[in-house]
């Protein structure tokens, strides 16, 4: 190696160095601020995730001056167990999914899909920001959710907007994170996640999820939150499996993710 690429090589570290350290401190500005300020809280999938990660959210967000409920769906027969607070079959998740939440926080259903909503609807004007909850059973709208966030900052000037993004079907569920600021993304988890849904099986008939599959997601969902709230700022990804060696719950950090998926081609 030559001097000159040695020195672009030690210029390129500190660089790199430089970035993770202004990174941690923006970090850091959102949690403060999450903490202190009014803050908006939107519910981005209403379905089987939602009902076991409910009395977590609800502990942790009741502070939230605002609360938006998002999902084009209704319940389906047979989903009554999963869904065990539904009143009926036909009910729209959004209603149901509002009825559990409680009346006396400011709240908004909509019945529709995350691209459908207009981007003032998801939060309330007087907040410092933005907390997206999307547990959605595709990658379409995890991607349209990330998109969704990047409009209410843009439209609607937040000091930030945070994702908890979540999937889950039969034997393995996921979560992970990604963060927004004035200045642009803290952490895009697009950018780090792989970019295949492993969660939309079209030939496992809804995912074929369980009430246990919907459990288990709800307690990796807790650790991604706690992850973006208070972490070690190491961005991970948060993964149950009872494939993997017959492993029922195990972290996997991003490097490991990379490595499955290799391992996955091969």
């Amino acid at each position: 190696m030559t001097q000159a690429s040695e020195t672009r090589t030690i210029d390129g570290e500190v660089q790199e160095q430089a970035e993770l350290v202004r990174r941690g401190d923006r970090l850091e500005e959102f949690r403060w601020r999450w903490r202190e300020q009014p803050h908006s809280v939107a519910m981005v999938g209403c379905g089987g995730n939602y009902w076991y990660v409910w009395p977590m959210l609800r502990v942790l967000f009741q502070e939230a001056s605002f609360v938006s409920f998002v999902d084009p769906d209704r319940i389906q027969p047979g989903n009554e167990r999963r869904q065990w607070r539904a009143r009926n079959n036909g009910e729209l998740k959004v209603d149901a999914a509002l009825d559990l939440w409680g009346a006396e926080v400011a709240s908004r259903a909509r019945p529709m899909g995350i691209a459908e909503v207009p981007a003032r609807d998801l939060c309330s004007r007087g907040t410092a920001g933005l907390v997206v909850v999307c547990q959605p059973d595709n990658d379409q709208a995890r991607l349209q959710t990330a998109e969704k966030c990047e409009e209410v900052m843009g439209l609607c000037q937040r000091e930030y907007v945070a994702m908890i993004a979540s999937g889950t079907m039969r034997d393995q569920g996921q979560a992970y994170w990604g963060v927004m600021d004035r200045e642009g993304w803290i952490y895009d988890w697009r950018e780090q996640h792989l970019g295949r849904d492993v969660f939309n099986d079209p030939t496992d008939g809804g995912c074929g999820q369980q009430a246990l599959d919907n459990h288990l997601t709800a307690s990796v969902t807790g650790l991604a939150l706690y992850d973006l709230l208070c972490g070690d700022r190491q961005v991970r990804e948060f993964w149950w499996s009872r494939r993997w060696g017959g492993v029922l719950s195990t972290v996997k950090t991003m490097a490991d993710f990379r490595a499955l998926g290799e391992e996955e081609e091969v």
